[in-house]
């Protein structure tokens, strides 16, 4: 992958291009999108957090766990059900977690190819960390055009945390 774009349009829009030395972030309307960061970076100050599936999160031991040490941390939650909108969110607060994760028996949901990959792109280039369960989502094999995986995105400080209750 050389290039990613998330692009959320309504009443104001945010843009997030990385390409392979950094993430620019723009922001604006119809008539006025301005450059607003040219080296956008995940720095794990005042995370959020989005965790999709959450019953399954509630009902799995290990990230139970985790999910339990996020709320510890009083970091806020929120979930709108748009993969896309929370990982802008991330964005623009300069850190978060985002995961949906499924590591038993429920069928997982989300795409390598056409959500997954290009996000994990775009967070990695601004310093943050993907997971599949085995590694980075960008060195994830792809097997089929319509191949789901698991999911987690955050900040480096929330990652090395995962891992402490997952790897």
């Amino acid at each position: 992958m050389k290039l990613a774009v998330l692009v959320i349009y309504g009443p104001k829009i945010m843009v997030y291009a990385a390409a392979e030395k950094s993430v620019c972030e723009f922001l604006g309307s119809h008539s006025d999108l301005q450059l607003v960061d040219a080296g956008v970076e995940l720095n794990a100050k005042n995370p959020i957090m989005a965790v999709g599936n959450l019953s399954y999160v509630l009902s799995d031991p290990v990230l139970n766990k985790y999910f339990r040490f996020l709320l510890d941390q009083k970091i806020s939650m929120r979930y709108s059900g748009s993969l896309t909108v929370e990982i802008a969110h991330i964005l623009s607060k300069r850190a978060g977690v985002f995961m949906y994760v499924v590591t038993t028996g429920k069928k997982k949901k989300l795409r390598l190819l056409y959500e997954c990959g290009p996000l994990a792109y775009i967070v990695e280039k601004a310093l943050g960390k993907s997971y599949d369960l085995n590694g980075s989502v960008l060195d994830a094999p792809v097997e089929s055009l319509h191949q789901n995986i698991d999911f987690f995105l955050s900040d480096q400080i929330l990652y090395d945390k995962f891992l402490e209750y997952y790897g």
